[in-house]
């Protein structure tokens, strides 16, 4: 992307990577870019996250900052390829047993534009973030068509439009510790239901999560609770009406910075339906290098997100040039 100073504020146009929110690895606020899952679920947000085009203008006023998108082109999630080890029952495309898929595989709907404003700044001692968005489900959703010649249940693929708003706080509670909150809420939020006789549900969604940060010498370790729920579940529905999810990461800084190690826990209750552990160590030998080693090891019941994996836990090595 390229930048231009604008009187107190930038211009950037191109593609371009937004973080909205404070959490770690974990997306409330966080909803301008796709993602990238063609090497599953476990890679760092960083390093998943899809640029897409757009025209942001960012603007000091006071102790606060403005901010304003136009995405100007819509960019879908990317499942795994199919086949490979990283598919998992989660992005599964309908079983054409059972179901013709009308559209061409690459159908996205109308593509259409999206937009954002953020604000960011202080109020007394509580570092606030106020968002707001319209843009695509970034997964596909399946609505109903009716039935084929052959008795089949005739489905649309659709990447339908919605509405979001959301906030964020964070206050130094002192003693080393910060405690974060994030809320959005989201309105149409449409989800696959193949008992339909036609379309697809519709529900406002709501995601909320509580983090506690402590940094303990040379280690950062959070805590943390989402919750995920749809305000108005019904029968059919292809998504739970509550997900919760519980992360504890150590994240720390070893031999002035040349080693950073990263370890999680993760699991939704009951847990032992339901959890991943993960190693992340990178090493600079030279500032020029990067190394790295991921460990993953997963736990469940094959119908849950991480318990689909249960038999394909992971070792990672990678080299990379830095320049």
């Amino acid at each position: 992307y390229v930048g231009h100073a604008l009187g107190d504020g930038e211009v950037t146009v191109g593609w371009q990577q937004v973080v909205w929110g404070r959490a770690d690895e974990l997306r409330v606020l966080d909803q301008i870019n796709p993602l990238d899952y063609r090497d599953g679920l476990t890679p760092l947000l960083e390093d998943s996250r899809i640029a897409v085009p757009m025209v942001r203008f960012a603007q000091p006023v006071g102790e606060w900052e403005l901010e304003a998108l136009w995405i100007t082109d819509f960019v879908k999630n990317q499942p795994p390829v199919a086949g490979s080890e990283f598919a998992a029952p989660l992005f599964a495309a309908p079983d054409p047993q059972y179901f013709l898929l009308d559209s061409k595989p690459g159908y996205d709907g109308d593509k259409g534009y999206s937009y954002g404003l953020s604000a960011n700044g202080r109020i007394g001692a509580v570092d606030t973030s106020f968002v707001a968005l319209s843009a695509r489900q970034q997964d596909p959703v399946y609505a109903v068509e009716g039935l084929a010649d052959d008795g089949r249940t005739r489905l649309e693929r659709q990447f339908p439009r919605y509405t979001m708003g959301g906030a964020g706080l964070a206050i130094d509670a002192g003693h080393s510790i910060v405690v974060r909150s994030e809320v959005a809420y989201f309105d149409n939020w449409r989800v696959t239901n193949p008992t339909r006789a036609y379309g697809a549900d519709s529900t406002p969604m709501v995601k909320s999560l509580l983090g506690v940060d402590y940094l303990l010498r040379d280690w950062l370790i959070s805590a943390q609770w989402q919750e995920q729920v749809l305000l108005d579940w019904q029968d059919g529905m292809l998504q739970d009406k509550r997900e919760p999810l519980f992360t504890l990461s150590a994240e720390g800084t070893h031999w002035q910075d040349r080693l950073k190690s990263r370890l999680v826990a993760a699991a939704s209750p009951p847990f032992q339906d339901n959890a991943l552990l993960q190693g992340i160590f990178t090493y600079k030998p030279v500032d020029y290098i990067k190394l790295g080693l991921e460990v993953d090891v997963f736990f469940g019941r094959p119908e849950r997100s991480f318990g689909e994996y249960r038999k394909h836990d992971q070792l990672r090595l990678s080299a990379g040039y830095l320049f």
